[in-house]
């Protein structure tokens, strides 16, 4: 169910953006080796069409920035309210996914090392919401399951117990 903002008292809020080291290594060490290939690609001596070497250069310069940008300005909202769960990608997802607690089967707190980074779809497993660290949440929803991770478990524990909603299983 899709929600425009999370109805009820708010219990936890959280944003977590991609700010790990690894993920800026990874997109910087990318936008040089392009950048890096089409200047030596450009300054080779045979010239095909010189004249969209301008567009060729430029056009190389903006995939690696648009994906500097996106990953910069991305992030994961996390709102628990009495009604329920609500989360989204912004700003790319405008309207919040809602969980409530009568569709609510199991919620397990558990500790996984590597389950993808981004909003993923998983087969065999169902939607994992990670930004960074092991830690999160594995909700049973009617005919799926979603991880959604956390960077301040205990503070989201609270809020599930000022819910009212019981932990199934920990494994920490």
């Amino acid at each position: 169910m899709r929600a425009a903002k999370p109805e009820g008292k708010i219990l936890f809020k959280e944003e977590q953006q991609f700010r790990q080291w690894w993920i800026w290594l990874i997109i910087i060490g990318l936008f040089v080796l392009i950048l890096a290939g089409t200047f030596v690609g450009l300054n080779s001596g045979e010239r095909r069409n010189p004249k969209y070497e301008r567009l060729i250069f430029v056009l190389s310069l903006l995939a690696p920035l648009v994906n500097l940008v996106v990953f910069y300005i991305m992030r994961l909202e996390t709102v628990i309210t009495d009604e329920g769960i609500y989360y989204r990608w912004a700003p790319f997802r405008k309207n919040y996914k809602a969980i409530s607690w009568t569709e609510l089967h199991r919620i397990r707190v558990k500790e996984r090392r590597y389950k993808g980074v981004g909003d993923n779809y998983q087969i065999g497993y169902g939607y994992t919401h990670q930004v960074a660290g092991p830690y999160g949440v594995e909700m049973e929803i009617t005919g799926t399951r979603v991880w959604l991770g956390t960077q301040r478990l205990e503070a989201f524990l609270y809020a599930l117990e000022k819910a009212g909603v019981p932990i199934v299983q920990m494994n920490k």
